[in-house]
């Protein structure tokens, strides 16, 4: 599975891209939200997109999975984070949401329930 993640931390976004290429999946990490909606607007095509919600740039990851899914209707989203509290998770929670910290089973098992076709 293409996956995209958009990450700022460079321990977490390095921990779940290993984990990720474990699984099998080919993985493209940004820094930013910025960078990703680069990525797709050039043309990048994209099976998951995974991202943070506080980012720095313009594009934050509430705005870039928004963005991304009124592209791609049918796409498939996990939105990451530390902050549970506020306008930021409550947005975040439209989405398949995964509050940091988390176990690489927790995010394997919520890859699966996204796309349950994914084998590993």
């Amino acid at each position: 599975m293409r996956t995209l993640l958009a990450e700022d931390e460079p321990l977490v976004r390095s921990m779940i891209v290993s984990s990720l290429k474990e699984f099998g999946m080919d993985v493209v990490a940004t820094k930013t939200g910025d960078e990703a909606w680069s990525l797709i607007q050039g043309g990048h095509d994209f099976e998951l997109l995974i991202t943070d919600v506080r980012m720095p740039g313009q594009i934050d990851g509430i705005e870039l999975a928004h963005r991304y899914k009124s592209r791609m209707p049918d796409a498939k989203i996990i939105v990451i984070s530390g902050y549970t509290a506020g306008r930021h998770s409550a947005n975040a929670k439209a989405y398949n949401f995964l509050a940091k910290p988390f176990t690489l089973e927790q995010l394997a098992s919520l890859i699966h329930k996204v796309s349950p076709t994914t084998t590993w």
